[in-house]
């Protein structure tokens, strides 16, 4: 077993302080096994029996929500990354479901193997404890509050007693939303169709709209389900193979990058609160970067990504996009719990590969100690 797959180990928290010759053990009893794009590897509920390392492809991992039946993608995982580790220990039903996005190859312990080098060796046992304790915690928590936000955020739905149609069509507007409001009052239904904040279509009992609106306007009971329009990136952003040849094209794939994540973020928490976290994060930086206005980018009244005025990529540009997304994140997060399960990295390897080269992943993990500061 080659060097390698023993940093890997070291890289997952339940082996981070276990002594290297016991981690040349563990991985001596590693399996490769090879699957195939769109196989499950793990079903959410089963019982867990091992622990995978990532060694080449993509997987996602996904939960399903109790109350919808609707699929959570919670991440995705690439080269280098683990998943199973807590069945090792705990041998709990799965949390969640991982399924092959591409072809992989992984690592497989399986329990069995496992509990023999824990009997055979008491030190890998003395650093398990109290983490097995903490995870499964902070793992329950995690669940209870993806599934709220998901159902809450991406399809909001209640009762017109507790929400009043006035409310629901500033929430429209405020928010930008593309997509319906449905509401519904004992056998009455109504649909209103958004773009961009504007209603453009009101469709109740063949009513004419402006006769229509004074009657839904009323209602004091029923419900309503807020349904944004899902979207799906063109093929000229994500879905395309980015060549990086030259520096047009490098500046093309963080236009891309940007577009894929600030639509994200307006899934995340709506247009409004993401203008106002952009704005707060453009006023905190703008005495420190001479660069700022090159990075244009607006989400109210539309998504509009201007790169224009950079002329070359610098190493400076890459800073201040780490920081500028962090604080994003970080004035999201105090209005959306599901924030949490958001990733910088793209869902598109070669924009990641684009930004690993310039170190952008790193400069955005180190960039949370700096907007603290």
């Amino acid at each position: 077993m080659n060097q390698t797959t023993i940093e890997q180990l070291k890289n997952i928290p339940l082996f981070a302080f276990v002594a290297e010759d016991d981690l040349r053990l563990i991985a001596e009893k590693l399996e490769l096994e090879l699957y195939s794009a769109d196989t499950v590897l793990i079903r959410e509920g089963e019982q867990g029996d091992c622990l995978y390392l990532l060694k080449n492809g993509r997987v996602k991992v996904y939960a399903t929500s109790d109350e919808s039946g609707q699929q959570i993608v919670l991440s995705y995982l690439e080269n280098g990354d683990h998943f199973g580790e807590m069945a090792l220990i705990s041998g709990e039903t799965r949390s969640a479901s991982i399924v092959a996005v591409t072809d992989v190859e992984v690592w497989k312990l399986s329990k069995p193997i496992f509990d023999e080098l824990i009997m055979r060796n008491p030190s890998i046992t003395l650093t398990l404890t109290h983490l097995l304790t903490q995870r499964l915690k902070e793992a329950n928590i995690a669940r209870k509050e993806s599934e709220k936000f998901y159902e809450q955020k991406f399809m909001p739905h209640g009762s017109l007693q507790e929400t009043n149609v006035i409310e629901l069509l500033k929430y429209a507007e405020d928010n930008s939303l593309s997509g319906n409001i449905l509401f519904e009052n004992n056998d009455q239904k109504a649909v209103l169709s958004y773009k961009k904040g504007q209603l453009y279509k009101l469709e109740f009992a063949e009513l004419e709209e402006d006769e229509a609106m004074d009657v839904i306007i009323e209602w004091n009971t029923g419900s309503y389900r807020i349904e944004p329009s899902i979207f799906k990136p063109s093929a000229t952003n994500i879905e395309q193979e980015i060549s990086l040849t030259d520096e047009s094209e490098g500046i093309l794939t963080i236009n891309n990058y940007l577009e894929e994540k600030f639509l994200e973020f307006i899934h995340f928490a709506g247009a409004k609160i993401t203008q106002r976290a952009l704005n707060r994060a453009y006023h905190n930086f703008e005495s420190y970067f001479d660069n700022i206005k090159e990075i244009k980018i607006e989400v109210i009244p539309e998504l509009d990504i201007n790169l224009s005025a950079v002329s070359e990529w610098t190493e400076k540009h890459t800073l201040l996009l780490a920081i500028l997304i962090r604080d994003v994140v970080s004035a999201i997060e105090r209005d959306v719990v599901g924030i949490m399960f958001w990733t910088p990295r793209s869902n598109t390897s070669q924009i990641n590969h684009f930004l690993e080269d310039k170190q952008f992943f790193d400069l955005f993990d180190q960039s949370y100690d700096l907007i603290r500061s």
